[in-house]
């Protein structure tokens, strides 16, 4: 698996090296793959336009399969907020929510003291239960830490 855009699939469908391609992304991407690969007579094989398909073998974990699929394409400001989201079972509304003031890192604990409804409306949690302390696996804890700093602007 090789992630990249339409320059990358189309050195890879022209490369002599390379017997058959197989390609799930855009349409112009596939294009372009698809002229690249017709000087060589490569078979190719598209999913183009889909909802990113993963295909696992029946013996893969299925959610570290689905976490580790969706890590790879996640990029930018969202990346450090996924793990959280999937490993921390907070609500929706809860990592709406969520500010840095309530992240402990050292300790690997969310404090659960605000939410944010579907229109970004900051309030208190619904009920006194709302009111919590979520342990963070390593996996959440190591993600924030590895988001690069903005650079300052001169």
């Amino acid at each position: 698996m090789v992630p990249g855009g339409r320059e990358a699939g189309a050195a890879l469908a022209s490369h002599p090296g390379v017997a058959k391609i197989a390609l799930i992304g855009s349409v112009p991407t596939g294009k372009a793959v698809m002229r690249a690969a017709a000087d060589t007579l490569k078979p190719v094989l598209l999913e183009l336009g889909g909802k990113n398909a993963l295909i696992a073998y029946p013996d893969a974990d299925p959610r570290t399969t689905s976490a580790r699929a969706i890590m790879t394409n996640v990029k930018g400001r969202w990346r450090p907020l996924i793990p959280v989201a999937l490993f921390c079972g907070l609500r929706s509304s809860e990592l709406r929510g969520l500010i840095w003031a309530n992240v402990d890192l050292d300790n690997r604990l969310i404090h659960v003291r605000q939410r944010a409804d579907k229109y970004g409306v900051i309030g208190a949690p619904k009920s006194d239960d709302g009111h919590r302390t979520v342990s963070m696996l390593p996996l959440a804890a190591n993600a924030p830490t590895r988001m690069e700093a903005p650079v300052p602007q001169k």
